[in-house]
């Protein structure tokens, strides 16, 4: 089974993404109360303020809207608020900027980390925490690491209709293990924990490729349909379609490799209908389908660009968000391209069909 996204490939129309503790497992608030918190209190000497801290770990992690957060975001946050109000952390601002701006948050990335900065204090000290509740984790009895009633029944019946995947912010060995265990594993198509990205990142990642393989799927169909049909057969300059091909190619993010397939039989479709309805017919069919995809090719572009400009001035969290917008808008001007070259052929087929 996948664990990373490179692997995943789409075999179902739908996709269910579930998380593992406190969703699928009921593991959530026993490894906060039991793990995590006093793991962080034994790490950073905190015994002085245990109580308070402890109810403050728990606040944060399982009572309020930062509920599932990842450990080390969690981690930070309590630490910052134990520096203001009860004790000094050595090198806090390092962790924080850390756990802010990295694009993966898990052990392997905290080791990275540290051969970047040998110098800092903080960053051993965080990964020793989360080695810790590893094996405080690993310690607890399986009666108090189950699955919620029901979950494998469900799991069973949304694979049927859909690719299942869990988006979980745990550390991978703890959820192959807890969900293998319980006979859960066999009811899902990839496992995605911390160490391939946030949630929101896997998710935007697995819709991405689910897009594209529809998208993919379709086009294809539709550009061996007309290569096989002839339904657009003409002939086209041979430097016309060239250049539309690595037009196409370049600038329609996802889906231009298979648009630039199909180059050759809409010029000749268009030469076509240009000799029937006139060059002002054949641009005003054009336009009607072409306008909006230049309007977003315009956006995605800008996104890119302003993205780009960003990366060399701006702040990280910033070019993390233009990037992202960048890819959605590239998503959509992918579907956009596909609706406007089927638009596109289907009005050519039917000004042919009825011009005598």
């Amino acid at each position: 089974m996948p664990n990373h996204l490179t692997n995943y490939q789409k075999q179902k129309d739908f996709l269910v993404c579930v998380d593992s503790d406190g969703c699928a497992m009921d593991t959530m608030d026993v490894k906060h109360i039991r793990c995590f918190g006093p793991c962080m209190v034994t790490e950073w000497k905190l015994e002085k303020w245990q109580d308070e801290i402890l109810a403050r770990w728990n606040e944060i992690n399982l009572y309020t809207m930062t509920r599932g957060i990842n450990r080390f975001k969690g981690l930070s946050m309590a630490l910052q608020e134990i520096n203001e109000k009860y004790c000094p952390i050595e090198d806090l601002d390092t962790l924080t900027e850390w756990a802010a701006n990295s694009p993966e948050l898990s052990n392997d990335a905290v080791k990275r980390a540290m051969s970047q900065a040998p110098e800092s204090v903080i960053l051993p000290k965080a990964l020793n925490w989360s080695l810790a509740v590893n094996e405080s984790i690993n310690r607890l009895p399986e009666s108090e690491k189950l699955p919620f009633a029901g979950v494998k029944e469900a799991l069973a019946y949304a694979q049927q209709y859909a690719d299942v995947a869990i988006v979980s912010s745990a550390n991978l060995g703890a959820v192959l293990d807890e969900w293998k265990l319980y006979g859960l594993l066999e009811h899902t198509d990839i496992v995605l924990a911390q160490d391939a990205g946030s949630k929101a990142f896997c998710i935007g990642e697995l819709l991405k490729k689910a897009v594209s393989w529809t998208l993919g799927g379709l086009l294809t169909l539709f550009t061996a349909y007309l290569t096989v049909s002839g339904t657009l057969a003409g002939s086209a300059d041979a430097q016309a379609v060239k250049m539309a091909q690595s037009a196409l190619s370049a600038a329609v993010p996802v889906v231009g490799s298979i648009l630039s397939d199909a180059a050759e039989s809409v010029l000749a479709g268009a030469g076509l209908m240009r000799g029937m309805v006139g060059t002002l017919g054949t641009l005003a069919v054009a336009g009607l389908c072409l306008l909006p995809l230049l309007r977003l090719g315009c956006q995605y572009a800008l996104y890119q660009a302003a993205s780009l400009v960003a990366a060399a001035v701006g702040p990280k969290k910033l070019v993390k968000l233009l990037s992202m917008l960048g890819d959605a808008f590239g998503l959509v001007l992918a579907m956009t391209a596909a609706s406007a070259l089927l638009l596109l052929v289907s009005l050519m087929t039917s000004v042919l069909a009825l011009t005598p």
